[in-house]
Parts: C-alpha cells; sequence; structure tokens
C-alpha cells in the first residue's frame, strides 16, 4: 500500500472549542490505526494564543487523555503566553517557526522564544 506523505495539522485557537474536535482526532487516529500507517503519517499541533483557562484545559486534555483510549497519539499543543504579565509579548516570526516545526526540527525545539 502507498502512503501519503506525513501531514501536520496546525490549528490556532484563543478560546475553548465550540465543537467536538476531539471526536474527529478519535475517528481519524483510529483509521490510521486500522491501515497501520507510520507513526508519524498525521500530527495535529493546537497553538493557544491567550490566556483562557478553560482552553488550555480543553487542549491539555486532547494532547494528553487520547492515548488512553488506545489510539495513537496525534495530538501536541502548545501556549503562547505571557510569562511576566507586566511586559507585552510579541508573536514573532521565529517564534511561529518554533510552533510550527519545533516537533520536527529539535534545533528549533530547543531555541528560546524570548
Amino acid at each position: 500500500m502507498d502512503i501519503a506523505k506525513p501531514v501536520n495539522v496546525i490549528v490556532i485557537t484563543d478560546g475553548c472549542p465550540t465543537d467536538d474536535p476531539e471526536a474527529v482526532i478519535v475517528q481519524h487516529a483510529k483509521r490510521l490505526d486500522k491501515i497501520e500507517a507510520p507513526s508519524y503519517q498525521v500530527s495535529v499541533q493546537f497553538f493557544q494564543v491567550g490566556r483562557d483557562s478553560d482552553a488550555s484545559q480543553a487542549l491539555r486534555e486532547l494532547d494528553d487523555d487520547l492515548s488512553e483510549q488506545g489510539i495513537r497519539d496525534v495530538v501536541d499543543t502548545v501556549t503562547w503566553d505571557v510569562k511576566d504579565s507586566t511586559r507585552e509579548h510579541e508573536l514573532t516570526a521565529d517564534g511561529i517557526l518554533k510552533v510550527v516545526l519545533g516537533a520536527v526540527i529539535r534545533r528549533l525545539d530547543r531555541k528560546a522564544t524570548r
């Protein structure tokens, strides 16, 4: 069987989901398991911009709890937030590269975002 090139889906969000992303992700992860696709075939990166704690919790659950359902772990999450609330924190091109490619290029993953 000829498998397509790996896909990395990047979702940029600032709040809680209004739909059910978990059901869609589980459905497709099960399909990938069924056809024995490589573990790196599809990944979903949720990139949260902001401080919404409900959104952070929902994304953490997607990132951490899916593997407990016996399916492959295809989700990773990153939050872009201000560590020091007295300073504005700007989203730069380097910061976006780290988020988008950090899981693939270790050098970018280790790079500081400030």
